[in-house]
């Protein structure tokens, strides 16, 4: 079942499954189980506001001051109240633009505005990598970025636009 999922501050709130305006965190009954609404905290040695969410296998999240994955604490259980965790996976720190999916990696930009991150899964360390797409070009957006979008049909582009033009493009 799916939930309804709500981030304010350092927050997140997950409703009831498959009851989206449902946050209660015990049944009729008194007990937590596993569709029970879930309540966690984004904790870090940072402050943390979250900035986006990108729901999949995974939800991934990105603060002010880094990056986190929530998922089963335990992989062999199901997703519930009982079996959730959030860990960090980068300090990096996001901006408050939208993220792009592109393919199975998520595309952010860095807390200052001047990096492009491509957050990736590595199967060998069970973690996310947030890889700098701009390390080889990285004067392009001394500007910083302020928008960006993914076009996957015809030719698969990724477009960023800068700051210091409103005509260039990236």
């Amino acid at each position: 079942h799916e939930r309804l999922v709500l981030a304010g501050r350092e927050h997140i709130g997950m409703s009831v499954a498959g009851d989206y305006m449902n946050f209660s965190e015990k049944d009729p009954s008194g007990n937590t189980v596993a569709t029970s609404a879930i309540n966690i905290s984004i904790v870090s040695r940072k402050v943390n506001k979250v900035l986006w969410l990108d729901p999949g296998s995974d939800m991934l999240i990105g603060t002010g001051g880094g990056e986190f994955v929530c998922r089963e604490m335990t992989r062999n259980a199901v997703f519930g109240a009982g079996n959730v965790t959030n860990v960090a996976q980068s300090e990096f720190g996001s901006s408050f633009m939208r993220t792009q999916r592109v393919g199975y990696n998520i595309v952010f930009v860095q807390r200052a505005g001047s990096k492009v991150r491509e957050m990736s899964y590595d199967v060998g360390s069970d973690t996310y990598k947030s890889n700098d797409t701009t390390l080889m070009s990285e004067h392009i957006l001394s500007g910083g970025v302020c928008s960006s979008a993914y076009q996957p049909d015809p030719l698969d582009r990724k477009s960023t636009r800068l700051n210091s033009s409103p005509r260039q493009y990236l």
